[in-house]
């Protein structure tokens, strides 16, 4: 058999045989659930965790450059802006004990 012929023939074959293959790693749909279905979600309501989570957030942003975009749900901030609504939300908490 001719090495270009068998060249083309095992290119189709992979063709047609990868993307089949791939299908079977997808993760599975999620799922719409209802009614007493749904998870609830709770929150341990621990200041202190939360106040430690925004401190790295804010020592991270710091180390980057002034310069940096950020984006966020799809919307795009000035590194500074947020910054500064993490350094707002952290004197929050430090203010309001409850």
């Amino acid at each position: 058999m001719n090495p270009g012929r068998l060249t083309r023939i095992l290119f189709a074959v992979a063709l047609v045989l990868l993307p089949g293959l791939s299908a079977g790693c997808a993760p599975a749909p999620l799922v719409q659930v209802y009614g007493s279905k749904v998870p609830r979600f709770t929150d341990d309501l621990d200041r202190g965790s939360l106040k430690l989570a925004v401190r790295h957030s804010l020592d991270y942003l710091r180390r980057q450059p002034q310069q940096r975009k950020i984006m966020v749900a799809g919307h795009v901030y000035p590194l500074a802006r947020l910054t500064e609504s993490l350094g707002f939300f952290l004197n929050l908490l430090a203010d309001k004990p409850s």
